[in-house]
């Protein structure tokens, strides 16, 4: 990137304006259209000078952020998402970088740093159901087990009443009734 002259007129503009010409390049306009945003300023300025000002100062500017932001990204620890989400989500992440306008890694491995915890919570609810299914399992096989053994199948050969049966089966596979009485406490005042 070359240094630029002391006189230059587009080195020299108000902070606004120069912005202003700054994202129209960016987002590709037209010579023309930036000729226009700066005849609005009240500037006068050749197509070659705002092309030579592109080439020479903006593009390398663009290129050095571009090279930066990349080399942030790749620091980008994959966590626990697959290799493809992980290739996809930086390709977003670059391809939001290289638009026109004000952004930095930082934003973007904050942006990151969503998706992993996006990707663990929906992890963490598979394992939560995964867990689920296995502990009704693990009860339902306790429950066969204890209905088929010989304590049980008594009871069920009975010729007792039905509702005799059920509360010999219900104390026999659930344990005895414990009445609970709720206990109210006073919360104290604050």
């Amino acid at each position: 990137m070359r240094k630029p002259r002391p006189d230059s007129t587009i080195h020299n503009l108000p902070d606004d304006l120069r912005q202003a010409v700054d994202d129209a390049l960016t987002a590709n306009a037209s010579l023309k259209d930036v000729q226009a945003i700066l005849a609005d300023g009240g500037v006068k300025l050749s197509l070659q000078s705002i092309s030579e000002y592109y080439k020479l100062h903006l593009l390398p500017r663009i290129w050095a952020a571009e090279d930066h932001n990349a080399a942030q990204l790749a620091k980008i620890k994959r966590g626990n998402v697959t290799e493809a989400t992980h290739a996809a989500v930086l390709q977003t992440c670059y391809e939001v970088i290289t638009r026109p306008g004000k952004k930095s890694a930082a934003d973007l491995q904050r942006l990151y740093g969503m998706v992993l915890a996006g990707q663990k919570a929906q992890m963490e609810a598979q394992r939560l159901k995964l867990d689920i299914d296995k502990w009704q399992m693990l009860a339902a096989q306790a429950l066969l087990d204890k209905a088929t053994s010989p304590e049980v199948q008594a009871i069920v050969g009975s010729h007792e009443t039905n509702e005799s049966k059920l509360a010999k089966l219900r104390v026999l596979l659930f344990g005895s009734t414990k009445t609970i009485t709720p206990e109210f406490v006073d919360v104290p005042a604050s």
